[in-house]
């Protein structure tokens, strides 16, 4: 057939609920297709069980969530598109003092995309880490999973090809009963060095987002970090670009008192160059984003809504021979958190970028540009409203140095 897709999608099933002891654990689910033609689309979406949940409020943890991976290849002479979705099932509702809910499910790798093309070619991957289960009459939340990709896990060779590479963190459980610890939200990691030697016109993106953390009328938890690393080298035209943001902070429910947790961390990094000499077709495009995560709001006289998440963004392109270099750069600070009843909004993210664009380009035009924004400050109901973030942008470029260090 001249146009192919190619559809899979497999679901664990959920862990058993339980009066006592422990929920069961949830189903693993694995899923793979493959497809051949010249217009050819593979699918895959893999999630995994729910862990099983209190009857009652009676002593329970909750159950794990399951795992889940997958995998596709898409061979299209005129058109290759690879489509893969991973996400870890949620732990199951935890009750009673001392238990706790469920834990998300981690995942490490647990995708591959490959995708082959005498033309145009796309491989996209998204893992998702499973959503901690929530904590009654005094079990705690459960911990969202992490999110872990660490290798070229969507792959491809075509002379123009798209690698998008996605880790997001699952989110804290939260809790039900004052002075009970929420579930943290899951770390989420998206690394990647890749050397291409043979695409023609090469784009990778990598994106990282952490969990939120839990809430509810316990104490809330902070947002997870979401860091983002990307170095890529290629012969012509190419392009990297790495996301990160940080998780939100839990928040407090009107029925509760109690801080807004904080924002989480967002790191971003990107560094392409490339041996291409042909200035009319090649070109060298980095860029960097990071955005913190914003605070919970708290709730209550003498409380107040989470810190906004610090962000940080640095971004380097270069060519030895000739080719035209963009680089950008921009991080953005995580909101401060709302205040309610009484309780104070909490302060914006400050951002500083300090020299974070660089790059070299010999006999090819360089420009840099770097972008800082502070995060707002929260609104207040009956306390007083958070203050803004400063931002603070400093670039001072010296061009013969970088040449000496080329």
């Amino acid at each position: 057939a001249n146009v192919v897709t190619a559809n899979a999608v497999a679901t664990g099933g959920g862990g058993s609920d339980t009066s006592a002891g422990t929920g069961g654990t949830g189903g693993t689910a694995d899923a793979s297709s493959s497809g051949t033609g010249f217009i050819v689309t593979a699918n895959v979406t893999a999630t995994g069980g729910r862990g099983g949940s209190t009857l009652g409020t009676d002593p329970v943890t909750g159950g794990a969530g399951g795992s889940a991976s997958g995998s596709a290849i898409a061979d299209g002479s005129g058109l290759a598109v690879v489509n893969i979705a991973i996400v870890g099932g949620a732990g199951g509702n935890g009750s009673g003092a001392g238990e706790y809910g469920g834990m998300g499910a981690s995942l490490t790798n647990a995708g591959t995309a490959q995708v082959l093309s005498d033309a145009t070619a796309a491989a996209n991957l998204i893992q998702v880490g499973g959503n901690g289960g929530n904590g009654s009459a005094g079990a705690s939340g459960g911990m969202g999973g992490t999110s872990t990709l660490s290798a070229a896990l969507a792959t491809g060779a075509a002379p123009n090809l798209t690698l998008n590479q996605a880790a997001i963190g699952g989110n804290g459980g939260d809790s039900g009963t004052a002075g009970i610890y929420a579930g943290r939200g899951g770390a989420a990691t998206s690394t990647l060095t890749l050397n291409d030697a043979v695409t023609n016109e090469l784009e990778v993106n990598l994106g990282a987002a952490g969990g939120n953390g839990g809430g509810g009328i316990g104490t809330a938890r902070n947002g997870a970090t979401g860091t983002a690393t990307l170095v890529l080298s290629a012969t012509n035209l190419v392009s990297g670009s790495t996301l990160a943001t940080g998780g939100d902070g839990g928040s407090v429910d009107s029925t509760g008192v109690g801080h807004g947790a904080d924002g989480g961390v967002a790191t971003a990094s990107t560094s392409v160059s490339s041996s291409g000499t042909d200035p009319d077709t090649g070109a060298v495009f980095a860029v960097a984003s990071a955005q913190g995560g914003s605070g919970g709001s708290g709730e209550g006289d003498g409380f107040s809504g989470g810190t906004g998440g610090s962000a940080s963004a640095t971004s380097r392109g270069t060519s030895d021979f000739g080719l035209d270099v963009l680089v950008g750069a921009e991080s953005i600070g995580g909101n401060g958190g709302s205040g309610n009843d009484g309780a104070d909004g909490g302060a914006g993210a400050a951002v500083v970028q300090n020299d974070a664009v660089s790059g070299y380009s010999a006999d090819g035009v360089l420009i840099l540009g770097q972008v800082a924004d502070g995060g707002w400050g929260g609104d207040s109901t009956g306390g007083a409203a958070g203050a803004g973030g400063s931002a603070t942008s400093i670039l001072d470029f010296d061009a013969n140095a970088e040449a000496e260090l080329s």
